[in-house]
């Protein structure tokens, strides 16, 4: 009944706070709830709201976590509980620690430092549900993310939530093409794949990422490079250098996703595509399981040369490894009618 009054009654403040250590669940989380409706007027109750974050029920947890948010600049203090929130196993606790984090509005000194120690702990398990959480919070963490990037320990993480938020992420372009630059070829392969899946709005970073295909010196990083350029699907001339240079490499993954990027992109040259089908069938046979991974998933780009790649991706059913049956299926189906015969 309290929390349907208006104006809401701050005047219940304290029997609310009292209500948090009431034994009945449903008493401690509508008194939760009430105080969140109640905004910066219940910022009295920040230190309960905190400790009901270690509340035996979830719903009590994660509705203490709404009110701290609520409450905003007042419930500082309990930003560190609310990030070890935010790594929990609940979805529905998780994102009302990350709600809360967010209206809070804490110091960017304060909260990274607690961030990179929960990150670093590199357990999937707490670390994956909680970008998932990141992202899921839209264009509104955008902005702190662009900032985490800046950090060379965190900046991996900060690709990985932004590669979730795809086309959204494109104001991200600036920070994740100096992020191209870091020493760590993981990290240089993870912001290659967040600039794809942006896609034609990542066209700026290109001749960053022309220069990573032709000049790194880590193989996964040059073929990220090629899968690259083909998402943002630029016309470029440095970047058509760089790919048919790659595309007479003697390393045969590099050839093929090069191969494949320029048929991408020059789907009216019967040549390039021919030559490119022929290839990548080709590499169905080779002994390197994930080249024929790849190339099984990249010829389903090519239904303009069913005579090429049926024959091909009927064989690779027949693999030993699941992951080029899977590929191959899907690439089959993806051909349509073309491949009956």
């Amino acid at each position: 009944a309290l929390d349907k009054i208006e104006p809401a009654p701050k005047a219940a403040v304290p029997a609310l706070i009292q209500a948090l250590g009431r034994e009945d669940e449903a008493v401690r989380w509508h008194a939760a709830r009430t105080l969140g409706d109640l905004g910066p007027d219940a910022a009295e109750a920040v230190p309960a709201l905190t400790k009901a974050l270690d509340d035996s029920s979830v719903k009590v947890q994660a509705y203490a976590a709404y009110a701290l948010g609520s409450i905003g600049k007042p419930a500082e203090p309990a930003v560190e509980k609310l990030i070890e929130r935010a790594f929990d196993s609940d979805p529905l606790v998780r994102r009302a620690s990350l709600r809360g984090i967010r209206l809070i509005g804490a110091a960017p000194e304060k909260t990274r430092p607690l961030f990179l120690k929960m990150l670093e702990s590199g357990d999937p398990a707490a670390v994956l549900p909680t970008l998932q959480s990141i992202a899921e919070a839209g264009e509104v963490a955008i902005a702190p993310l662009r900032e985490i990037l800046k950090d060379d320990k965190l900046c991996y993480w900060a690709c990985l939530v932004l590669a979730e938020m795809g086309e959204k992420a494109a104001p991200a372009v600036p920070e994740l093409t100096d992020v191209l630059k870091h020493q760590d070829p993981d990290v240089r392969l993870q912001a290659l794949i967040t600039l794809g899946k942006i896609g034609s709005a990542a066209a700026p970073a290109v001749p960053a990422i022309v220069k990573l295909l032709e000049s790194d010196e880590f193989e996964a990083v040059q073929f990220s490079a090629a899968f690259s350029l083909a998402a943002i699907n630029q016309k470029d001339e440095a970047a058509t250098k760089a790919l048919v240079a790659a595309a007479r490499s003697d390393k045969p993954m590099l050839k093929a996703v090069s191969l494949w990027t320029l048929a991408h992109q020059n789907p009216d040259n019967l040549e390039v595509v021919g030559y490119a089908a022929k290839t990548l069938a080709a590499g169905l046979t080779s002994e390197d399981a994930e080249l024929r991974t790849a190339a099984a998933r990249m010829l389903g780009d090519f239904a303009s040369h069913p005579e090429i790649v049926g024959p091909a991706l009927a064989a690779a059913m027949r693999d030993s490894d699941p992951r080029v049956v899977g590929h191959a299926l899907d690439a089959l189906a993806g051909l349509g009618p073309k491949i009956l015969p």
